[in-house]
């Protein structure tokens, strides 16, 4: 839901949108190298727990922030810290997956995958509903919400 308004806070801050790569590259790229310590302190020390819900948790102050940013250094800043968390928790979640359907993880993935999918659909229906009645700091605040739930249901999660 949140790249329906991100693409057009670029270009509000003045960054013209056939240039916008030139923010998302950098960024993903940077982001990369700093997952990897909290992805290294998960599977070496045994943290999975505290960093996949820690995560969970920049994630939703990405979405308050991003809720409230102006200008195109402060976006960029905020994208880091999103693809940070996305990133962590794009590479946790199918490992989490496989370890606890160990039996049945070819089946788990699928259920996985298709959840995620939809997922990217009802965001995507969800925020451009909010876009379009509520503006673009509700789709950032909705997003925010769906976090906390996902905070709160995660917190009861055993360590694998």
């Amino acid at each position: 839901a949140m790249f329906m308004v991100v693409p057009a806070m670029l270009s509000d801050a003045g960054m013209p949108l056939d240039q916008h790569w030139k923010v998302y590259l950098p960024v993903v790229l940077v982001s990369f190298l700093l997952m990897l310590a909290p992805m290294m302190a998960a599977e070496r020390y045994g943290k999975v727990r505290p960093v996949l819900l820690a995560s969970v948790a920049l994630m939703t102050v990405v979405q308050i922030l991003f809720a409230s940013v102006h200008g195109l250094w402060p976006i960029v800043g905020v994208l880091l810290l999103f693809f940070v968390a996305f990133n962590v928790l794009e590479a946790m979640q199918p490992s989490l997956v496989s370890r606890y359907a160990a039996v049945s993880r070819g089946a788990a993935l699928g259920v996985y995958n298709t959840t995620q999918s939809l997922g990217l659909f009802l965001g995507g229906v969800a925020g451009g509903w909010l876009l379009q009645h509520e503006g673009r700091s509700a789709v950032f605040i909705g997003c925010a919400v769906v976090l906390v739930l996902w905070l709160i249901i995660a917190w009861s999660m055993k360590a694998p």
